[in-house]
């Protein structure tokens, strides 16, 4: 299926940094972003000509619209901060999840050649045919439908001609306005933007990679393998490079096409439940689960089967992550508010704002209307994004996965209910759990114990030898001491304004002297002229004067500040 709408930004679109800082700055002040600019310190870059303020409701959806004509590098960062509410606020984060890739198509002539050059054939000595119009456009590449001379079907997945370069350039911009955030923000330093910055950097570049994207659709082919009713494509190494993938071709009906499933006899309940219990495996059984399941990367076919597209973003858990996200899950599940909290502020780690008591109050309290909503309206996805409200609200860092983990599970439950209105996340996880954790809590409990009591052991060996190499460079005078000042910037701010008005104060006394001492001179006015002693009396008034609004000024500065 190909998409019709076309991004602005990709016609004539700037490659120098200056010139796209410059670019996205037009951008977001005709979207009435400019005042915000300004306040931010990006003034310079703001156009003398822009949009007036927009409505305070109307800037989640002016911010995502913004950002779709950006084009695709922007459009991926709207939909990674989409995951991180405690970056963008509740309607920000809901408003960001409707962002998909819509891009104009690249000439078939570029696509040839970028084909060939990595190759290193040409067209008709790879392919028996190859179709000009593209089948599909994502934000990176496009997609034709070819067969091989061998004569299997296969879409081929070419990269657009200038992605890597529009991809520095915006994440060139993207470091550099994180670290001014992280600057001048405690509240960005605290989330640590420039982090989040790089690790989006990292990710966005390996979408480059299409070698990465093709191991990505072989760990899923594996995690998937013991269903009968789940399909990935497979991958034709021999055709695949960095800048070329080519796979088989899936036929089938998207999961957003209820006519074309009618028209094929597939049962749509039958298909959403097939497709939450892959899902659930993926996620929780084989840790490693598409990140982006929405319709268009679902085919249905007759039998239930459900075909799994588009591979270059996916996400890996660790067994002990995996564990954690299951109690978490569970405790969503069941209401168990302590069993959930205890799980996230074990994985996550705590600053000295947090208050671990609140975080209890705050999930009780949010479970506890998770309850009272009626069954039918239950959105697992939703009550998992407030959890991480309040979980970033009281200063936890969690991993970023958790977050990546959130919006799959709203994407993939609004598949399910596009497929069946009734269909609720719940029921399938119960049912799919059991499959993954044999022995249910308590077999989970056991492998948990023994994990921990491994590393207990591998502690115990390692220790004695750290506390030996501790104690060498303690006696070699090798050990040195970093000591850290909180708030020392403030305390600094704080001696520089005593050391400022003490200097006054030192300032205002002489003033004060010297009018005394000018006022006071008898023998001076015995032998000067009356026009001198004018001039001697109006200047011991004058620094008498400046003593005064000086000495004043200086006593009103310091019972303001309310340390009189």
């Amino acid at each position: 299926m190909r998409n019709e709408q076309l991004h602005p930004s990709m016609e004539g679109k700037p490659q120098n940094w200056l010139q796209r800082a410059s670019y996205v700055a037009r951008v977001f002040a005709r979207y009435g972003f400019a005042p915000a600019m300004r306040r931010a310190g990006f003034g310079r870059f703001v156009p003398r000509t822009q949009a007036e303020p927009m409505a305070e409701s109307d800037l989640p959806e002016r911010f995502r619209m913004a950002l779709q004509d950006l084009g695709p590098v922007a459009i991926k960062l709207g939909q990674m901060l989409a995951t991180r509410p405690d970056l963008m606020r509740g309607e920000y984060v809901t408003e960001l999840r409707k962002l998909q890739d819509a891009v104009e198509t690249f000439p078939f002539e570029q696509a040839r050649e970028v084909v060939e050059t990595e190759l290193g054939r040409t067209l008709e000595e790879v392919f028996a045919e190859f179709e000009e119009e593209p089948s599909a456009a994502a934000s990176l590449a496009q997609v034709h439908r070819a067969k091989l001379l061998s004569g299997e079907d296969v879409a081929v997945k070419v990269q657009r001609p200038d992605a890597e370069s529009m991809v520095e350039t915006d994440v060139q911009i993207i470091l550099a306005i994180a670290r001014v955030m992280e600057r001048y923000s405690k509240g960005m330093a605290e989330s640590h933007v420039v982090e989040q910055a790089q690790d989006f950097a990292y990710y966005i570049r390996n979408e480059l990679n299409f070698y990465m994207e093709a191991q990505n659709a072989d760990r899923l082919r594996e995690a998937v393998a013991r269903f009968d009713y789940a399909k990935v494509a497979k991958v034709y190494r021999d055709y695949t490079t960095r800048r070329v993938l080519t796979m088989e071709w899936c036929d089938g009906a998207r999961a957003n096409d209820p006519e074309h499933i009618d028209a094929l006899g597939i049962d749509r309940k039958v298909a959403a439940k097939n497709f939450a219990t892959i899902f659930i495996y993926q996620m929780f059984g084989e840790g490693f689960f598409h990140g982006d399941p929405h319709p268009g990367n679902i085919l249905l076919l007759p039998g239930e089967k459900v075909t799994f597209l588009d591979y270059g973003n996916a996400h890996s858990l660790g067994l002990d992550m995996r564990e954690r996200l299951k109690v978490m899950v569970r405790g969503l599940i069941e209401e168990d508010a302590e069993a959930l909290a205890d799980e996230i502020l074990d994985m996550g780690i705590l600053s000295e704002y947090t208050d671990v008591q609140a975080v209890y109050q705050d999930v009780d309290r949010m479970l506890s209307h998770f309850a009272s909503v009626q069954s039918s309206e239950v959105r697992v996805g939703e009550a998992l994004d407030q959890v991480l409200s309040v979980v970033f609200k009281h200063r936890v860092r969690v991993p970023a996965v958790l977050g990546a983990m959130a919006r799959a599970i709203v994407v993939a439950e609004g598949v399910g209910r596009g497929l069946d209105e009734h269909f609720d996340f719940r029921v399938a996880a119960r049912e799919t759990l059991p499959m993954i954790e044999p022995g249910g809590i308590l077999g989970a409990t056991v492998r948990r114990a023994k994990r921990q009591g491994g590393r207990l052991g591998r502690l115990a060996m390692i220790l004695p030898k750290q506390l030996s190499r501790l104690l060498v460079r303690a006696n070699a005078g090798g050990l040195k001491m970093r000591l850290e000042i909180d708030n020392v910037d403030q305390h600094l701010h704080r001696l520089d304004v005593m050391a400022n008005r003490l200097s006054f104060s030192w300032i205002v006394a002489a003033l004060m002297l010297s009018s005394a001492m000018i006022v006071s001179s008898e023998q001076g006015r015995n032998v000067i002229t009356e026009q001198a002693q004018k001039v001697i009396t109006l200047g011991g008034a004058t620094c008498a004067g400046l003593a005064a609004i000086f000495g004043l000024w200086l006593l009103f500065s310091i019972i303001r500040s309310g340390r009189l």
